[in-house]
């Protein structure tokens, strides 16, 4: 767990827990797989997570979680994302995380 991370921080046990035992190892896993893709088309992954959810027509509204200044200055480059990549890109992205 990183140092300074929400994870680390008191209170968030249950965080800690939903990555533990074989579905945390699936979870982990997919992110894994996310992170991987993201690094492949030069982007960092949360931005590209949050373009993803701004792609989902589901969605009406995406909430930033960002805690520090530099967070939400790397988020705020998702719009960008939404038309950066082609359909192919997103099918091979949204796989990711099947």
């Amino acid at each position: 767990v990183p140092a300074g991370s929400r994870m680390a921080q008191e209170g968030y046990a249950w965080l800690q827990r939903n990555l533990q035992g074989e579905e945390g190892e699936r979870r982990l896993e997919r992110a894994r797989r996310f992170v991987s893709i993201a690094r492949e088309l030069g982007v960092d992954p949360a931005p590209l997570a949050i373009a993803w959810c701004l792609r989902n027509p589901n969605v009406s509204t995406v909430i930033l979680g960002a805690s520090r200044v530099e967070q939400l200055q790397q988020n705020l480059v998702a719009p960008q994302l939404v038309t950066r990549f082609d359909a192919d890109t997103w099918r091979q992205i949204e796989a990711t995380t099947a």
